[in-house]
């Protein structure tokens, strides 16, 4: 089709007069008839294809294939979280307590209303139910109902139910006054006042952006063909960040062992990694061996990854290091020598609450 395509654009490029042009666009289809119509067939094949391809059981038997590796991370999931659920979803629902009920095992009884009609035959092909199959399934329909609010974490910020952000109702009857207060939102406890003012506010707004554009004060408006219209809108600096900018170094990223070296040289806080045995004070290992350790735990790298990607460094030394100077109580010190020196910084402050 391409081909064609490109064949009919050298036609008119061409010198040739119109009526000749003509003919030969005539001809070049008649030429292709044949082939247009295999090629429109194919494509109605494969757009059928794609329009049903969860009918397809390859795509079943694709998804079994591959379940058990998803079953071993997510079940003990599933059977842990505290959810919270919807009154319309209770298909969804009657799965997921069956699930934990039976601790992840899963025979011909369970339930299958939350299925696709597709999913259902899948599930029981041929008479002989699929257990891998019902699970990730089951798990699949499960995160599509969390995303779409049906299900809620009790334990979460993101997927939580929308009361569990609002204040509880018995706390907002008796403490309105002072939670507004507190807010600074006194000016909106009635909403009626509120809505009346910004009813005003907002078409005020209309008028003045009008006016603007009415008298070709607006530089961003720009009026096209068919009464149409774009606007452009302008690019805002940061200006907190122009006016730090000259603090901060060009490059985009710094190194975390450069972070750790500038922090130990405004606190010192590597001097609290002592060794558990005093005679050993004098023979202190090398930073570069406690920096590959604090990166190495508090970044979850692990020590062996860490002294194979760090240079100079082999694990044995590696390791020595954070058995002999990585105590819970020489961390604990690190860490207060680094917060006494922020208590004394007064940029922090600023952006701390009374």
């Amino acid at each position: 089709m391409f081909g064609f395509v490109r064949q009919v654009r050298d036609i008119i490029d061409n010198n040739d007069t119109d009526s000749g042009k003509l003919a030969l666009i005539r001809n070049l289809l008649e030429i292709n008839h044949t082939g247009f119509s295999n090629v429109e067939r194919e494509w109605n094949d494969f757009k059928s294809g794609l329009d049903s391809g969860t009918d397809d059981p390859r795509y079943y038997d694709i998804l079994e294939e591959r379940s058990l590796r998803l079953q071993n991370r997510v079940s003990p999931i599933l059977k842990a979280l505290d959810f919270q659920y919807e009154a319309g979803a209770h298909f969804i629902t009657d799965a997921i307590e069956h699930f934990r009920k039976n601790n992840g095992v899963i025979r011909n009884n369970a339930p299958v209303s939350f299925l696709e009609d597709a999913e259902q035959k899948a599930v029981a092909d041929n008479g002989i139910f699929r257990p891998s199959l019902y699970k990730i399934l089951l798990f699949m329909h499960v995160a599509d109902a969390i995303k779409l609010g049906q299900i809620n974490l009790e334990h979460s910020y993101k997927y939580r139910s929308l009361d569990e952000y609002l204040i509880a109702k018995n706390r907002w009857d008796a403490e309105k006054k002072d939670l507004l207060h507190r807010a600074e939102l006194e000016d909106f406890e009635y909403c009626k006042p509120v809505l009346k003012q910004l009813e005003h506010a907002l078409s005020m707004q209309y008028k003045n952006t009008n006016d603007h554009i009415q008298n070709n004060d607006n530089s961003y408006f720009k009026v096209r063909t068919n009464d149409n219209f774009t606007i452009a809108t302008p690019k805002q600096e940061d200006e907190a960040t122009d006016l730090l900018k000259t603090y901060f170094p060009d490059r985009h990223f710094v190194p975390l062992p450069e972070i750790l070296s500038t922090v130990n040289a405004h606190t010192a806080f590597l001097r609290e990694f002592q060794h558990w045995q005093q005679r050993y004070t004098k023979g202190r290992t090398d930073d570069k061996i406690l920096y590959a350790g604090i990166i190495g735990l508090g970044c979850a790298i692990g020590i062996p990854k860490m002294s194979r990607i760090s240079k100079l460094i082999n694990e044995s030394t590696l390791q020595h290091a954070v058995n002999w100077y990585f105590s819970l109580e020489n961390i604990r010190s690190a860490n207060d020598c680094i917060v006494r020196f922020m208590d004394r910084m007064e940029l922090p402050n600023i952006y701390r609450k009374n």
